[in-house]
């Protein structure tokens, strides 16, 4: 049986996903931050769909969420990286910290998260 993991995928578009690849017959194991979500997610999503708190900008996160996937399902077939964050502001408002927060998130977690999921 394939195995999906799904970044940012206790809401929206991720959860959506998640909810079609599990139907179709995948494994499932879906990130998130929010714990609400999280919580959300747990309840209302199947029981075999892996729910793992994960926080992509922090490189440890990663590493536990790999462990877990493995441990749980042993490889992974389709990476699905949508976590991502967007905070509106004017260019001449963005702060180094905001940007920082973003590129940490939807750039430097996606790409560790991608290297971390491809066969050794």
């Amino acid at each position: 049986m394939p195995t999906a993991l799904i970044t940012g995928g206790t809401t929206g578009i991720g959860r959506a996903a998640a909810e079609l690849l599990h139907a179709r017959g995948y494994q499932v194991a879906v990130t998130g931050q929010d714990l609400e979500s999280l919580a959300r997610a747990q309840s209302e999503l199947p029981d075999d769909v892996l729910v793992v708190r994960s926080d992509g900008r922090v490189l440890a996160d990663t590493d536990a969420l790999m462990s877990a996937v493995s441990a749980r399902f042993g490889s992974l077939d389709l990476p699905f990286l949508n976590a991502g964050i967007f905070r509106r502001a004017p260019v001449a408002e963005v702060t180094e910290e905001s940007f920082d927060e973003h590129a940490d998130l939807n750039f430097k977690g996606q790409y560790f998260t991608l290297q971390k999921a491809l066969p050794s």
